[in-house]
């Protein structure tokens, strides 16, 4: 029988990789918020908060294929500590 996530959680350099992860997207989703917020607040444009979303997803979009294809050919683990790091 499969334990599931349970299995992963109890592998210590596994927990410890998630709990990064969790943080580190936590605090990024949070200041991509805050500056939404402040931009609305100093310029009152709803169509700069729009701009400034595409602005946060444009890179994903340009660049989300090319690095999975980067990501395919190297160290995973290497991978894993750079995105946390980055």
């Amino acid at each position: 029988p499969h334990d599931g996530y349970l299995t992963l959680l109890r592998k210590r350099s596994f927990l410890y990789l998630w709990l990064a992860q969790l943080i580190s997207m936590t605090c990024f989703f949070a200041s991509n918020y805050a500056v939404l917020v402040l931009i609305e607040e100093v310029t009152g444009s709803t169509t700069l908060v729009g701009l400034a979303i595409i602005c946060f997803s444009l890179p994903a979009v340009i660049l989300g294929a090319p690095a999975g294809v980067f990501v395919d050919r190297v160290n995973k683990r290497r991978v894993l500590w750079a995105s946390n790091f980055l």
